[in-house]
């Protein structure tokens, strides 16, 4: 296997454990706003997903793109920026609109609407973080040759942030 592909294995796995963690907070939030002030549903996901979004940025920033952004921290809040269009928009719109799907068409209970909300719209923001939110400054809009294996042109990219890089 490729040091390309065992870094991108790696970020996948660190991903999803940032994920879970967001998780449990989204769950907890859901519930204490849910039960505890008898929030609606859909304002209680709305909610608890963004603390969840703001949560799993902070981790993804310092940990699983760390070796890419490292070199270019000062770009933290374009990077917030594209976070939140990017997963915030599919993590948001996606549980409400697959949680309403579930409950309102499907009968299922709430919370289990939103663990299946969750696992769908967890590839598609694994995506959008790897290829545009967690890029360097300019590397997205500058049009860059992305690599099947994820993220930047990994000859680029060892360029970029040779020893820094996982």
């Amino acid at each position: 296997m490729s040091a390309g592909k065992r870094r991108q294995l790696r970020r996948w796995g660190v991903f999803n454990a940032v994920g879970i963690l967001g998780f449990v907070l989204q769950l907890a939030v859901l519930l204490a706003l849910k039960r505890g002030l008898s929030t609606n549903y859909l304002t209680a996901t709305a909610i608890a997903v963004e603390a969840a979004v703001l949560h799993n940025f902070v981790w993804h920033e310092h940990l699983t793109w760390a070796d890419v952004v490292a070199p270019f921290r000062h770009g933290v809040w374009t990077r917030l920026l594209r976070f939140h269009i990017a997963n915030g928009l599919i993590s948001i719109l996606g549980n409400l609109g697959f949680t309403w799907g579930l409950v309102e068409g499907l009968r299922w209970p709430y919370l289990a609407a939103n663990v299946a909300s969750v696992l769908i719209c967890s590839l598609l923001n694994f995506f959008a973080s790897d290829r545009f939110v967690f890029q360097p400054l300019g590397e997205v809009s500058a049009g860059h040759r992305f690599s099947v294996g994820g993220g930047v042109d990994n000859a680029r990219k060892d360029a970029i942030c040779a020893p820094r890089c996982l």
